[in-house]
């Protein structure tokens, strides 16, 4: 088992880790002119976002499982999983899943911040 420190730094770096991988995944999409190189980016962006979706996901179960923070805390960050990757999937091509960021990822660092201030669930 680690130590409380080390397990949260690990879990803060990887919740970070992956709202830059989510954002950095999504810049690509906006496209202006849909050309074949911009359509190949879009689609390596794609596969950005799935895999700081999954790290998010993985982020937000430790936080409430090993942490043992409030179920809130879990629920806001998992808003860019469900919010901006499903719009990503559902939605291929369009700009609203770029446009969800300015709605999810304010949640997911504040999410990010109370689990670092909230207090421990009782056992």
């Amino acid at each position: 088992m680690l130590p409380k420190f080390a397990l949260t730094s690990l879990w803060l770096t990887s919740a970070l880790g992956a709202l830059v991988l989510i954002a950095r995944g999504l810049w690509p999409g906006a496209y202006i002119e849909p050309t074949s190189d911009a359509i190949a980016k879009a689609e390596h962006g794609e596969l950005l976002v799935l895999l700081g979706s999954g790290m998010l996901t993985a982020a937000a179960a430790i936080v409430v499982i090993n942490l043992r923070r409030p179920l809130w805390v879990g629920a806001a960050l998992m808003a860019p999983v469900v919010i901006t990757g499903g719009l990503m999937i559902m939605t291929t091509g369009t700009i609203l899943a770029i446009m969800s960021i300015v709605l999810t990822f304010p949640m997911a660092l504040g999410g990010c911040f109370a689990a670092l201030t909230e207090p421990r669930r009782p056992a």
